[in-house]
Parts: C-alpha cells; structure tokens; sequence
C-alpha cells in the first residue's frame, strides 16, 4: 500500500480545523449572547413588577383605604412609576427579542 495514501487517526485538514473552530466560536457566541439578553429580560422584568407593586400599593402605604365605589385619581409618583413600568416592560421584551436579533441589542 502507498505509503502517500494512507491517513492515520487524528488526521484531518486545515480546512476541515478552521471550519469546526468557527463553527464552535460562533455556537459559544451566541449561546454567551443568549444568555446575556435572557439575563437583562429577566432583570427588567423584576423591576416592572417592583413598580407596578409600589404604583398598586400607594395608597396603602399612605394609610388611605379608600372605600368602595371612590374614584382614585393618580398621583404624580404613580404617574412616574407607570411610565417607569412601561419602559422596564418594553426593554424586556427587546432583550428577549434581541435574543435572535443581535444587532437590536443596541
């Protein structure tokens, strides 16, 4: 048998390297990426929730029942923390979107 011929285990070609290197970097790349995006989702996601929570219990805080049937009106805090809410609620969704979208992540 030709000595020129025969491949040994363990032998491969640059080519065949490069390919499953890039191939590996691109598959952990993205898989740091998803996991960055999920994170930032997630931490916004809390602080909606915590706004909401303060937003919803104001008026506890202060002491003030209001009885049933009373028209509440906003405050300014709730008025803040809403929008707050609403910016935290929006950025979560980006994050999760971004997550096969990278180039929305900024």
């Amino acid at each position: 048998m030709d000595a020129r011929h025969k491949r040994r285990w363990l032998q491969f070609k640059l080519r065949t390297l490069l390919i499953v290197v890039t191939f590996a970097a691109l598959s952990l790349g993205w898989w740091r990426h998803r996991h960055y995006c999920l994170a930032r989702a997630e931490a916004h996601w809390w602080e909606e929730a915590f706004c909401l929570d303060r937003e919803a219990n104001h008026f506890k805080r202060r002491g003030l029942v209001p009885r049933p049937g009373t028209i509440l009106v906003k405050t300014e805090e709730q008025l803040r923390l809403t929008r707050i809410a609403k910016q935290h609620h929006e950025t979560s969704k980006a994050f999760r979107f971004a997550v096969w979208l990278p180039w929305l992540r900024w």
